[in-house]
């Protein structure tokens, strides 16, 4: 009985830190480990998706106890040791000798205690990393780094949805600045030969990080040859306005019953 109540136990706990990683969890640059698994393991088509359940249970979860307790920890040590760090900034001995000497005992007392705070409270919650002081040109450098190795990403993804491949976008790139004229020949190809599943998550992420060619034309996705996928963008769609006429016209006649009947409640027809 006792070892049942320790094994209830230890189920809970480890219930209890995955639900509170969950804040962690929704940024996908805390968890590497779960993203490899659902690009390479995870299958994308519905039905090799429940017949691999088995399999893919016991690994996404391995991938997700790794992620919270081993990969997104190390992760954040540096940014704890950073706060840790602050309890001994801004000390003026010329001026307050006497009173920055009677703070040495709080302040190592109280630095582990902020290191142990800080790495539990990074390790659990989604908190933003920290942006130590550079100098305006380092800091605009880094992010031009940053922005770089974003747009490369997204063109490899994009190059992979063109190959036919279903993939997961991992590295978002919002507005992806300075959109390059190699990104629009690599969008227009995934558009013109991917998949139907791969065109589908390319209108989601071009509207999620607003990219020029979604920006042009935001209705891309409802006039894509494939009547699944227009029929999922339309169900997704709220605003009538932003939709011209002719196109909410040939929405009401499209070859699809089922569009016929959704572009027909989204947007009756005026009398």
């Amino acid at each position: 009985m006792s070892a049942r109540r320790a094994s209830a136990r230890a189920s809970a706990a480890l219930g209890l830190a995955l639900v509170l990683g969950g804040c962690a969890w929704s940024n996908r640059d805390n968890r590497p480990v779960w993203n490899a698994f659902e690009e390479h393991l995870v299958p994308k088509n519905d039905v090799a998706f429940v017949v691999t359940l088995p399999l893919t249970v016991p690994g996404g979860f391995g991938a997700i106890l790794i992620d919270s307790f081993v990969v997104h920890p190390v992760q954040v040590m540096d940014d704890a040791a950073g706060d840790a760090r602050d309890v001994w900034k801004n000390m003026e001995w010329r001026e307050k000798y006497y009173t920055e000497l009677a703070t040495l005992v709080p302040r190592a007392v109280g630095t582990p205690i902020v290191f142990v705070g800080s790495f539990l409270g990074r390790s659990l919650f989604d908190i933003d990393p920290r942006r130590d002081s550079l100098s305006a040109a380092d800091a605009e450098e880094r992010q031009r780094a940053l922005t770089a190795q974003r747009r490369v990403a997204v063109q490899r993804w994009l190059d992979s949805l063109a190959s036919g491949k279903s993939t997961t976008l991992h590295s978002e790139c919002r507005g992806c600045s300075s959109w390059s004229d190699e990104l629009q020949v690599s969008f227009d190809a995934a558009r013109r030969t991917a998949n139907a599943d791969g065109r589908l998550d390319l209108y989601a992420a071009a509207e999620r990080n607003q990219w020029p060619p979604w920006l042009r034309d935001p209705t891309m996705g409802l006039r894509d040859p494939d009547a699944v996928v227009r029929y999922l963008v339309l169900q997704r769609w709220s605003n009538r306005k932003s939709i011209p006429e002719d196109l909410q016209r040939d929405l009401r006649s499209d070859p699809s019953e089922m569009v016929r009947l959704l572009a027909q409640e989204r947007f009756p027809a005026h009398d």
